[in-house]
């Protein structure tokens, strides 16, 4: 039985990360091979159990925060790490007692003020020390990279075995950073494609067709883009969204990834434009994946900002709709021939509402071309992790 320490953020905040370690994890269990998974997070040692205590609190934007240099921040994640020597020893420990490291998926190759590029660094580093093989599974990539991130991940890279990444973009990105990763880089999907195999569908009959909107703290793109959304006029176009759906006939739900930042701003202000209609009601704050999972398996159609919150619902059969923020949602979509259930914040409420509707008319045999090749990329991964781990 080969040991695998699977990397990856499975404690974040956002359960979308968790979804991700599930399905690599189920990902292994179906495999011809036989595999003893220990997943770990980089950034804080072995997976933990999920919480139970729900977590509301918008995140901080005010100027002061915002005018902390780069440099400042980077040095700051560097120390946190050198000075957290239970992780240093628990990397160790870890390592040891497997045979292959695999880092992944999720959003892993990006210069968060260093964080991830730190942390993947110190993993491989170890590994390397160890004389532990890396593979690198399903993450995406993406830049700018600072120079000490760059030549931390590009170390990682180098030493690795092998490198899939979940979409072309993230793979044309690497290659302009080094074009001789060329040989051991692939690109598939991303593995939340497997939900439907591990949760299962819903036969529910509904009196009303049900609309989940899955919203994010608007906050969080200046996080990973150069767009920019106020929380104000984010929670007005949420709301008159709503509204319009209401008037159309449709049950509207709405649920969030678990993020604190995120069920803050629901919780203060998207309740406070809705709390009138009384045709719309809110999920649960998750605090688990299953709870996540749940919240959008009930509905009939998702309308969302996550990655991780459109990749289940796609899985499972659902009508999904992505708000294009971030270029891993577009580019990802685009693969899975869904660019035009893509929608804009930029446009009005109104203008999305005619693009939705439009969509739901698709027929069934494109509905039937877009599941075999979601099987497709399911059956790439799978193949990956037969023949390659």
């Amino acid at each position: 039985m080969k040991r695998i320490l699977l990397c990856g953020v499975p404690n974040s905040g956002n359960l979308g990360d968790r979804v991700i370690a599930e399905s690599i994890n189920y990902i292994f269990s179906t495999s011809h091979n036989s595999y003893e998974i220990q997943n770990f997070d980089l950034t804080n040692g072995l997976m933990r159990k999920e919480q139970k205590l729900v977590k509301i609190g918008l995140a901080s934007s005010n100027f002061t925060k915002r005018m902390i240099p780069n440099s400042l921040r980077r040095r700051k994640v560097i120390n946190v790490y050198k000075k957290n020597s239970s992780l240093t020893i628990s990397i160790k420990k870890h390592i040891s007692e497997t045979d292959v490291v695999v880092i992944g998926g999720g959003h892993l190759l990006i210069d968060n003020y260093l964080n991830f590029p730190t942390a993947i660094d110190n993993i491989v580093k170890e590994a390397k020390i160890q004389g532990i093989p890396v593979i690198f599974a399903f993450v995406g990539a993406k830049g700018p990279w600072s120079k000490t991130a760059k030549e931390l991940l590009t170390s990682a890279l180098e030493y690795a075995t092998y490198i899939v990444v979940r979409d072309r973009d993230s793979k044309e990105f690497l290659l302009s950073i080094n074009k001789n990763l060329n040989e051991k880089l692939v690109a598939i999907s991303d593995p939340a494609l497997f939900v439907k195999e591990i949760i299962g569908v819903s036969s529910e009959e509904k009196v009303k067709t049900n609309i989940g909107l899955g919203i994010m703290d608007p906050n969080e793109i200046r996080r990973h883009s150069n767009l920019r959304w106020s929380r104000r006029k984010s929670a007005l176009w949420w709301s008159e969204l709503a509204k319009n759906l209401v008037s159309k006939g449709y049950q509207v739900s709405i649920f969030t990834n678990g993020a604190a930042t995120d069920n803050g701003f629901v919780e203060y202000f998207i309740k406070k434009e809705l709390k009138d209609v009384q045709e719309v009601d809110y999920c649960e704050y998750p605090t688990t994946h299953v709870m996540l999972l749940n919240s959008i398996k009930k509905q009939d159609i998702i309308i969302a900002q996550r990655l991780h919150a459109c990749l289940p619902a796609i899985s499972l059969g659902k009508i999904t709709f992505g708000l294009a923020w971030d270029r891993k949602l577009e580019n990802i979509l685009k693969e899975l021939d869904l660019a035009d259930f893509l929608i804009d914040f930029n446009d009005s409420p109104t203008l999305n509402m005619n693009k939705i509707e439009l969509q739901l008319a698709v027929k069934d045999s494109d509905k039937l071309k877009n599941e075999n090749l979601i099987n497709a990329k399911k059956r790439e991964m799978l193949a990956f992790v037969n023949q390659k781990i």
